[in-house]
């Protein structure tokens, strides 16, 4: 059998035969000296790495909430520092899961960002105005419709007619920066999301 070699718990100060107070060995709550096996049992407990002092705090939970418990008691085996990583993936997280299929598509993304995009430029010719407005939300509406349709026909039908109103908003955008209703950044913002429209479009046209 091996035995674990321990440093001497205490010292006797010469010529006084008493332990000086820093060099006791340890006792209880009653004052008795404890056992060499009592502090080697503790001492293994203590660098015992499986050992949770306090599993509410690692879990992170306001003590005074109490938890309702069937059958034994399970420690937790996440860390602070795991509990920690998987709240920072939490945050990260879109709202991809809240959407529906067609929803995450990017041509849709794309088609959204262009209606909007419209909107916040508030073109300053009433009519010019409202037919790129009127345009680019049927543009993003009739594509929503043919995206989830299954049947070839009908979504060759909704893509054609979301293409004729892209093309609309995009002469409207056009004219009103040519007229100087509408500025320049916003103009150019506005080309580049439609000529990504337009593309996508194309590929689900001839698909």
């Amino acid at each position: 059998m091996h035995l674990r070699k321990w440093p001497p718990l205490y010292r006797i100060q010469e010529g006084t035969g008493e332990t000086p107070p820093g060099d006791r060995p340890a006792g209880d709550s009653a004052g008795r000296l404890r056992s060499t096996s009592e502090l080697d049992h503790d001492l293994d407990h203590d660098l015992d790495p499986d050992h949770d002092h306090d599993p509410d705090h690692d879990l992170d939970l306001d003590p005074g909430h109490d938890l309702a418990v069937v059958g034994t008691r399970c420690r937790s085996s996440f860390s602070t520092s795991r509990l920690r990583a998987l709240r920072v993936r939490r945050s990260k997280m879109t709202n991809d899961s809240a959407l529906l299929p067609f929803q995450q598509l990017d041509v849709y993304r794309v088609a959204r960002e262009l209606a909007i995009a419209v909107r916040e430029a508030q073109i300053r010719h009433t009519e010019l105005r409202d037919q790129a407005g009127r345009a680019s939300i049927s543009a993003f509406l009739t594509l929503s419709e043919g995206l989830p349709n299954d049947g070839p026909g009908m979504r060759r039908k909704y893509f054609t007619e979301s293409n004729n109103s892209l093309h609309e908003t995009m002469a409207a955008v056009d004219l009103a920066a040519g007229i100087g209703a509408l500025d320049a950044v916003a103009a150019t913002r506005i080309q580049h999301l439609g000529l990504r429209f337009k593309r996508m479009l194309s590929k689900l046209r001839a698909g």
